[in-house]
């Protein structure tokens, strides 16, 4: 994926420019890390779907890939998600889209 390509919300995850990556997130507990990502990632598929678009649109190989790198336990953070907050509880989001986007399969 080229540069030009990276949807400007995953510019501003990568974003160093404030060092949150380098010096904020990296002290987050593991709650400290579900609660984040659970926010950041509901509160985008929410924008996408309010928006008439496929909410699960940001979810890709690229995205994932890049994001192992950020986060080596985001497959964990991830199940702790959608067993906490999307699915367990009533949740719109469903895991297996999730699963078939960061897989390639759609």
């Amino acid at each position: 994926m080229e540069s030009k390509d990276i949807p400007d919300w995953v510019r501003s995850l990568l974003d160093d420019d404030d060092n949150f990556w380098k010096t904020k997130y990296p002290i987050f507990s593991s709650e400290e890390k579900i609660k984040f990502w659970s926010g950041s990632l509901h509160r985008d598929m929410r924008w996408q779907a309010e928006s008439g678009l496929d909410p699960y649109a940001i979810y890709n190989v690229d995205w994932y890939n890049e994001v192992k790198k950020i986060e080596p336990d985001i497959d964990f953070i991830m199940d702790e998600i959608f067993n906490r907050y999307w699915s367990s509880t009533g949740g719109q989001w469903d895991r297996e889209e999730y699963l078939k986007r960061i897989r390639g399969v759609v």
